[in-house]
């Protein structure tokens, strides 16, 4: 298929999310379950400064300023006490969408960077039901860049987002031939640019996020600093091949490898079946929140992968074999 006229979103899949978002907005059960702070954390993050909540008292140091002496516990203790008081500020939530040609791969319903682009429509709406300020950034074959969203709010946020990113595939491409930036690559230029306690939605397939051991390592340190979450898109024929005459893989040199041989098929799925549980432990590893997402989910069901990502981990592989046993049962 030639993907470089090709939009990742139609007008009428476009129509159809901002209709879909209202009908989430006007349901009962998404607005109360999406919403709650036991699932998604405290959507307010506090930083200490001069504001005027109080925090606690501790024991005074050399330098506290003399109108924060806690007079009351020093009267009753006998020992000096300032009062630390804590700002509160608006939660950040940051993007991060994945256009790398990987993205650009999907069989029956859809490509993977379609379902991206529904999942990053969900994230706005829902961070302003959070009271959460939104910031994009996307993942090209050129590096981490930040797109600009403006002051936006309800319908022109969500449409400001879309208009951003469903752009053709060329757009995303490097116009020389250096090697594509890896997702570590990018995640690291991402960490250093964003606030400490900013939430991470990483929409990404993460097919490379395990071909670095020194970023690996880094995630769960990372974790402590951000709140990372992972939308890990894949579509079924990555995991288990379909059944087709002729079939083939062709890779990112555009060497073609056939799998209509049962050997040949053999080898790939025990190969994808490595491939991602590696990923799959190095998320674990890493402390973040994780939820596979098929490109054959349909998109009333997208609140409920998004949800997934604050109930507990779902890898890839747990995915279908959740889903296999669904058919089946």
């Amino acid at each position: 298929m030639q993907t470089e006229a090709f939009l990742p979103l139609n007008s009428a899949q476009s129509g159809e999310m901002m209709a879909q978002l209202d009908q989430w907005q006007l349901q009962p059960y998404w607005s109360k379950h999406l919403s709650q702070q036991p699932l998604q954390g405290a959507q307010n993050s506090r930083r200490h400064g001069s504001g005027t909540e109080f925090a606690e008292s501790r024991p005074y140091t050399q330098g506290d300023e003399i109108r924060h002496l806690d007079w009351r516990l020093m009267a009753r203790s006998g020992e000096a006490f300032s009062r630390r008081f804590e700002e509160t500020r608006q939660a950040q939530w940051c993007l991060l969408v994945d256009m790398r040609a990987s993205m650009w791969f999907g069989t029956r319903r859809q490509f993977k960077v379609t379902q991206a682009l529904k999942l990053a429509a969900l994230i706005a709406w829902q961070a302003q039901q959070n009271q959460a300020t939104l910031k994009l950034w996307v993942l090209s074959e050129q590096g981490c860049v930040r797109l600009s969203l403006s002051n936006l709010h309800g319908h022109s946020l969500v449409l400001s987002l879309l208009k951003q990113l469903n752009r053709p595939q060329n757009t995303w491409q490097s116009t020389d031939n250096k090697a594509s930036i890896s997702l570590a690559h990018g995640l690291g230029e991402l960490f250093v640019q964003v606030d400490s306690g900013s939430r991470i939605f990483v929409l990404s397939d993460l097919h490379d996020l395990n071909a670095d051991d020194h970023f690996a390592k880094q995630l769960p340190i990372w974790q402590r600093r951000l709140d990372l979450q992972f939308l890990w898109l894949f579509d079924p024929a990555e995991v288990a091949l379909p059944s087709a005459p002729g079939l083939q893989l062709v890779g990112a040199l555009g060497k073609a490898l056939r799998l209509d041989r049962s050997a040949a098929r053999q080898a790939y799925q025990v190969w994808a079946q490595a491939h991602f549980a590696q990923l799959e432990q190095v998320l674990a590893q890493s402390g973040g929140h994780y939820a596979a997402v098929s490109t054959q989910v349909a998109l009333e069901d997208l609140a409920s992968a998004y949800q997934q990502l604050f109930i507990y981990p779902l890898g890839v592989l747990a995915w279908i074999g959740r889903n296999s046993e669904a058919e089946h049962g």
